[in-house]
């Protein structure tokens, strides 16, 4: 599900404001988008920053590609065409990392393709998103990646520590039950971080018409 503004505020100009925003009414909160892959991938920190990395490159082409996109789409052609961009972007981004790193993306397995067609990476594709400006829309898709990344980092913290004995790559314990490595376990984590991040979200100031603050 898109973020949904008032029609007096669909166009956005002010960065903070865009900022704000973003925070506030991000769909990773709102309707948990792209939490699916929270729950699946995030067994580690390291999976996380693969991840984060990945989601960021696909909001920021999303979101550029809607600036240009505009109205023009309309569904049910949008969100196919989407995919199809996004669906090239994983494949061209995994391949050149791949190659460069080493195997950077191998760790995500099947969670990288997954990423493509995540309800998180086509937030942009609903008649009801909002228009940005090409730097608008940037800093946008960082606000996403960036709330992604606080709910999907707690998740992985404790299921490295009690799946894998580790925190941050570095064994503390051989004291592991696999079970917190299971998706169920992943949902279950995923709740409780979304919770407590927005309940956090709720101090931030939030944006009025012409970028005056509540």
């Amino acid at each position: 599900m898109a973020l949904r503004y008032n029609e007096s505020s669909q166009k956005i100009q002010n960065h903070s404001q865009v900022l704000r925003q973003s925070l506030r009414d991000n769909p990773v909160l709102l309707t948990a988008s792209g939490c699916a892959l929270v729950a699946g991938a995030a067994i580690s920190a390291a999976n996380v920053f693969a991840l984060s990395v990945l989601m960021l490159i696909l909001l920021v082409i999303v979101g550029l590609i809607s600036t240009i996109d505009g109205d023009r789409l309309k569904l049910p052609t949008k969100p196919i065409v989407y995919v199809g961009i996004t669906t090239a972007a994983v494949f061209l981004t995994v391949f050149f990392v791949n190659s460069i790193t080493g195997g950077f993306f191998d760790r995500l397995g099947i969670y990288a393709p997954l990423a493509a067609v995540s309800s998180l990476a086509l937030c942009r594709t609903k008649d009801d998103s909002p228009f940005f400006e090409k730097a608008e829309a940037v800093t946008d898709a960082a606000a996403l990646t960036a709330v992604f990344a606080f709910v999907a980092l707690p998740v992985a913290i404790v299921r490295e520590l009690l799946g894998f004995g580790r925190i941050f790559g570095i064994t503390v314990t051989y004291q592991t039950h696999s079970v917190w490595l299971y998706p169920f376990i992943g949902f279950i984590l995923v709740g409780f971080c979304l919770a407590g991040t927005r309940r956090l979200i709720e101090f931030i100031p939030e944006p009025k018409e012409g970028g005056e603050e509540k």
